[in-house]
């Protein structure tokens, strides 16, 4: 893998308005003027979003002097209102002072602002309506290092939580996460300033800013970033003030340097705001706000839906033919994937899907992706020393090695007519990758191989074989090195590829690319050897989400505590066009048969 996966093939950042990060999920985009840090409410019948204002500063730096508001009445149409409250209004700040990640609280009919100011005080404002003026609470910070003790060395971030016996606490920091009590006029702090104590913070995992707390079902949760870049993480307790102890990864790195959201529940739903780098243009200073439905687990956990699309490649944004390994070092799920050069200019007929790579994205979830790299395959692959073709990987480990089964083409085409093969290669690490044998099958044009251990021990490998009109073929192996090609695998006469096996609720499961648009057809078996083809296909309907609007290609599945996840990919134009986007849903079985809604919210954890 070349630099263990860190190489890119080309700049990332060439293809900025090529990708929507893959942290970002099925979402609402704010506002096309760049955004940062929100602070979300329901306010005087409407909804509000305070924020830090990328848009007017340096482009180099936080260096921004106003904050930011939008609002809206449907949470689907939103108002930018542009940066309406200035950091002058604390006349005791400097001249120069930052305006960064704000908060906002509705208290006895008036609305207070919460405003770090130059990175050593925190100040609070006051207006009678949500959109100012405001002015000038006390007439000084708020909170003020090194002026109060055990304010920490930079207090900023604040966030506001209002406890169900009328205490209101302010919440703030870096490094150390600080909580300290309000009176009950808000022009003071009561008590000392305290440390937020989280426990059980897994390796290399820690506190870094942006804390953020609210109340689900009697349960206290305690989010923040872990630092720059930083994962948004959380825990829960049973107080306000904790301790806390760790729960998971609300949201995985992003492409940029901070990672700050809020959370907002209101008419029974659970609404997450953070920021992300989405815009063209954007970057570690120009950030933009997005929002998603947050959903709980019947353990507490908070879970984020799967975006749409799942996964988009930033180099060819051509992302296609998953398949989904865990990796035990890392501790990461990995897929690897044909990266078709969908966006490269002058490739003539179907040259553009030659000459293609196997990229890498990983993730720690199966719902967050973030681009990898590609992989450094073996030189002794045989017919690959120009400029080889790569399709179609099939990973899987089997003890302590993984073995990847992989389409290999000997050159650049303009028409499907050339060899091609499926090669057989191990790695102990996911990285390394040696060559051991070229499969001896059916013909001379197979591609797609498929992989999976049957309930006696062995190995059965089904594959598309080309000349006999796109049939699905089979071989058998004992030890995943030595295979015996077993000829048809005689399914009902579907014309098809990318034949994916699986074994589910006690049957055995064959996917299979139906090709056009026609979906994948599904085929059920007690043996993996007589098959009965399922009445109705999937994803052959188009989608309503982003990119989903055309039949789903080339399945991977995934089994998590017994539910299936299905991945694939779909050309997003109508008609078809080259690009191509991953996308994920959840496999139900209904009345013994597989279904599927590709446009319901996919809640996904995958665990090893």
């Amino acid at each position: 893998m070349n630099a263990v996966f860190a190489g890119l093939a080309l700049s990332v950042a060439a293809a900025v308005a090529a990708a929507v990060t893959s942290a970002a999920s099925a979402q609402t985009l704010l506002t096309n003027n760049f955004s940062a840090d929100p602070s979300p409410h329901y306010f005087a019948g409407q909804y509000v979003v305070y924020a830090t204002d990328d848009q007017n500063n340096s482009g180099k730096y936080w260096d921004s002097t106003s904050w930011r508001v939008l609002t809206s009445s449907n949470l689907a149409n939103w108002k930018d209102h542009g940066p309406i409250l200035p950091a002058n209004i604390f006349k005791w700040a400097s001249a120069d002072a930052k305006a960064w990640a704000p908060e906002a609280f509705e208290h006895q009919g008036k609305y207070y602002f919460f405003a770090p100011v130059g990175g050593k005080q925190i100040g609070i404002a006051v207006a009678d309506n949500p959109l100012g003026p405001f002015v000038d609470l006390i007439g000084k910070p708020l909170v003020e290092t090194p002026r109060d003790v055990n304010a920490g060395d930079e207090p900023i971030d604040p966030a506001v939580f209002r406890d169900k016996d009328g205490r209101v606490f302010l919440y703030f920091g870096t490094r150390v996460p600080k909580v300290v009590q309000l009176s009950a006029d808000l022009k003071a702090t009561v008590g000392g300033i305290k440390n937020v104590t989280v426990n059980n913070f897994p390796a290399k995992t820690g506190y870094g800013e942006a804390p953020f707390l609210h109340q689900h079902n009697g349960t206290y949760y305690f989010s923040f970033s872990t630092g720059w870049p930083g994962q948004i993480v959380y825990a829960t307790g049973a107080s306000p003030l904790g301790p806390f102890t760790y729960r998971g990864v609300l949201i995985d790195f992003l492409q940029i340097s901070t990672n700050h959201h809020a959370i907002l529940e209101r008419d029974g739903k659970s609404l997450l705001f953070y920021h992300d780098k989405v815009l063209p243009g954007g970057g570690d200073h120009r950030r933009s706000i997005l929002m998603t439905e947050l959903a709980y687990g019947a353990d507490g956990s908070m879970q984020i839906p799967a975006p749409k699309p799942l996964f988009r490649d930033p180099v060819f944004d051509g992302a296609a033919d998953p398949s989904i390994i865990y990796d035990d070092a890392e501790k990461k799920w990995k897929m690897f994937y044909t990266n078709r050069r969908a966006n490269l200019p002058g490739l003539s007929s179907v040259s553009w899907v030659h000459g293609t790579p196997i990229g890498v994205a990983e993730s720690l979830d199966g719902r967050a992706w973030t681009y990898r790299g590609t992989v450094d395959f073996p030189k002794e692959i045989p017919n690959t020393s120009g400029t080889a073709t790569y399709w179609a990987p099939a990973v899987l480990k089997h003890e302590n090695t993984y073995h990847m089964y992989l389409t290999v083409v000997p050159g650049v085409f303009e028409d499907w007519k050339h060899p091609r093969a499926i090669v057989h290669l191990t790695s102990a690490n996911l990285k390394q990758w040696k060559y051991e044998s070229t499969l001896k099958l059916s013909s001379d044009r197979v591609i797609d191989a498929g992989v999976l251990r049957l309930k006696d021990g062995t190995w059965r490998m089904w594959y598309n074989n080309e000349p006999t009109g796109k049939s699905i073929y089979y071989a058998d192996s004992n030890d995943l090195y030595s295979w015996t090609d077993k000829g048809t695998a005689q399914l009902p006469r579907d014309r098809g590829e990318a034949p994916l096996p699986f074994l589910w609720k006690g049957k055995y499961w064959l996917l299979t690319d139906l090709l056009g648009n026609e979906g994948l057809g599904a085929y059920r078996s007690d043996d993996a050897q007589t098959w009965s083809r399922q009445p109705h296909s999937l994803l052959d309907k188009p989608g309503k989400g982003a990119d989903d609007q055309n039949g789903g290609h080339h399945p991977e599945v995934v089994i998590s505590d017994d539910r299936a996840y299905l991945f694939y990919f779909v050309h997003p134009g109508v008609p078809d066009n080259k690009r191509s986007s991953m996308q994920v849903t959840e496999l139900k079985l209904v009345d013994g048969w597989l279904t599927t809604d590709r446009d319901a919210p996919v809640y996904i954890n995958l665990k090893p």
